[in-house]
């Protein structure tokens, strides 16, 4: 299920607001101690949230501007490519040179 739509922060560089136990849930899987759930949280969190792969990029004038339309472009660029490996399928694994 997709998360509901958040306002758009005034500037894409200010640190997304997470829970608890969304915190907790990144800081395990970094620790490499992360139960399945708290995998699959850490992952939605990072996509959606702190990358907002799905939120738009533009920012207008009084919200930043062109510089913050382009870094908002960057986060989620980062996202979109977390998400492709996260469903990447087995011929694109396979093609990845070892």
């Amino acid at each position: 299920m997709k998360p509901p739509l958040r306002k758009y922060d005034a500037f894409p560089w200010t640190p997304a607001s997470l829970k608890k136990d969304e915190a907790r849930a990144i800081a395990a899987v970094a620790r490499g101690e992360g139960s399945d759930i708290q995998q699959k949280k850490a992952i939605s969190v990072i996509i959606s949230r702190i990358c907002a792969a799905d939120d738009m990029e533009f920012r207008p004038d009084d919200k930043g501007g062109e510089r913050a339309t382009v870094f908002a472009g960057g986060k989620r660029f980062a996202g979109e490519q977390i998400r492709k490996w996260v469903f990447a399928t087995g011929t694109m694994i396979e093609d990845c040179p070892d």
